[in-house]
């Protein structure tokens, strides 16, 4: 007897639902593919623009050690002239009008020395970064002291202060403000009108010259105030201090060192833009 034609058991309904799934399928693959590798993208970006904004500070950073060290012959040791260079990495270079106060229950007494920081200051959309010179130390936002300033008590018998007072040549470019102002910059290489970014492969280089050597001898038992509240970072001054068990701290930014000899040194640095030239 004749086997009936066997049929298969795809019908045609079933190979195009067959065809749409394998369809559909192949088109969430593809979209997975898609949205992992714009996340890996995303992700790697972000990770690296924060390594760029981290190095950026770092490299700010040893600028300014590499300045301080420069300049620290010059406060200590008599040095006439060196020069050091800053690199802007997109940041803004300024001079910022802070305040040191140092006197002592003698006859020294300077409570209004208008020491200068040299200050870059990195934009960070709200977690702004400043590093800066001010009076023979290097400081960062939130960090501690760089490279030490030159503020000395050694266990109670000797305190050796010097403090480095900037001051800026008649010369355009950099500005001088009482804080930071985001609508100056330096023009010549702010990427905009009112933006006061620098770009990155640009340098300041400036020539110090030594100016003035003040000082003053207390050759008797006396104590040494020094008041951080009107530098540009009480904060890290603070740090500064509190890492040396021989200062004391009666009150709120003010130290205090006991000595039977003082010495304040006060050293006026005149700085001066050799590159870029601006017009005068």
């Amino acid at each position: 007897m004749r086997r009936p034609p066997e049929h298969s058991c795809d019908s045609p309904t079933t190979d195009s639902s067959r065809a749409v799934s394998d369809a559909i399928g192949f088109t969430l693959m593809f979209a997975i593919i898609i949205v992992g590798a714009g996340l890996i993208s995303f992700t790697g970006g972000t990770q690296l623009e924060t390594f760029s904004n981290v190095e950026e500070v770092q490299s700010a950073e040893r600028g300014m050690e590499s300045a301080a060290a420069t300049l620290q012959p010059m406060a200590t040791r008599g040095d006439s002239r060196r020069s050091f260079s800053i690199a802007f990495s997109n940041s803004n270079v300024w001079i910022n009008e802070t305040v040191l106060n140092v006197t002592t229950d003698g006859d020294v007494a300077y409570p209004d020395l208008a020491v200068n920081a040299l200050q870059q200051r990195f934009d960070r959309s709200g977690d702004d970064v400043t590093v800066r010179y001010e009076a023979g130390g290097v400081f960062r936002t939130n960090a501690i002291p760089a490279f030490d300033p030159s503020f000395e008590c050694r266990d109670g018998t000797t305190a050796l202060i010097t403090v480095v007072n900037l001051t800026l040549a008649d010369r355009e470019g950099l500005y001088v403000s009482n804080g930071y102002n985001p609508d100056i910059g330096l023009d010549q290489f702010a990427a905009g009108g009112d933006s006061p970014v620098t770009s990155t492969d640009e340098a300041l280089t400036f020539e110090a010259r030594t100016v003035s050597t003040e000082r003053s001898l207390v050759d008797s038992s006396t104590t040494v105030f020094v008041n951080t509240s009107q530098t540009a970072g009480p904060a890290q001054w603070d740090m500064f201090f509190d890492s040396k068990e021989t200062w004391s701290n009666p009150s709120d930014h003010v130290y205090t060192c006991a000595a039977d000899r003082a010495l304040v040194r006060v050293v006026t640095i005149e700085l001066d833009i050799v590159e870029p030239r601006f017009s005068s």
